[in-house]
């Protein structure tokens, strides 16, 4: 089930940060900071105009979607920008990044945001590339956008 994740999910969103980033093809540019983690999930949570939602499974978290609201700069167009999206390996393959990406559009839809952004996740960018698309996004630089209609 996809919840928005409260103060009690800090630590498993923590330790799947964790695992995110040991992932990561910049893990060694980027090393994690627990303290860090802890602080900015907690941040997330308690603002309520961040977007983000969690894979919660018998009260176990297994991946997460964070974004925020943008105005294009040029008009007052609003967009979800989606920042970090990640499933724990062992959800992998069983659609749950799919309804991750679904829910931010819907979310999009429902807040009258125009278009949803997502950034091509250097963690394993080929392997997202390929969600992305057929989630119906498509590749604008080094974006994927998908248009509400």
């Amino acid at each position: 089930m996809l919840i928005r994740p409260k103060l009690e999910h800090i630590r498993q969103l923590v330790k799947l940060g964790e695992q995110n980033v040991a992932e990561s093809k910049h893990k060694d540019t980027y090393p994690y900071d627990e303290h860090f983690a802890h602080n900015y999930f907690k941040q997330l949570i308690e603002n309520e105009h961040v977007y983000i939602r969690a894979i919660s499974l018998d009260d176990t978290i297994h991946g997460y979607i964070i974004g925020a609201p943008f105005h294009h700069p040029w008009n007052a167009t609003l967009w979800l920008g989606v920042n970090i999206i990640y499933v724990d390996q062992c959800c992998r393959g069983t659609k749950w990044a799919g309804a991750l990406i679904d829910d931010a559009k819907e979310y999009a839809k429902q807040k009258g945001f125009k278009e949803v952004v997502m950034g091509d996740n250097a963690f394993d960018p080929d392997r997202t590339a390929v969600l992305f698309k057929r989630k119906g996004f498509t590749l604008i630089g080094n974006q994927y956008g998908y248009e509400i209609t």
